[in-house]
């Protein structure tokens, strides 16, 4: 997962300082969902990796099948 900070944070993460306020860092899911959830960072995308496993399935071409209502009474000419 890919995120954002919103904030800068002191310290070592990985033995590599945290990055700054803005900057993006790619991050296992459950502890990107953890930095959103307090507010440290906000979700930008999916890593390379989820990205490929995501698949986007169009529907068949064909007959509608739901219909809309009658609709709204008309307003009578009085």
């Amino acid at each position: 997962m890919i995120v954002r900070m919103k904030i800068d944070i002191s310290g070592l993460r990985d033995g590599e300082p945290w990055p700054g306020y803005g900057e993006t860092l790619d991050v296992p899911q459950d502890e990107g969902q953890a930095l959103c959830r307090k507010g440290f960072a906000e979700a930008v995308g999916l890593t390379l990796e989820a990205a490929r496993e995501v698949r986007i399935v169009e529907p068949e071409p064909g007959v509608m099948t739901t219909r809309r209502g009658p609709g709204r009474p008309r307003k009578s000419a009085a």
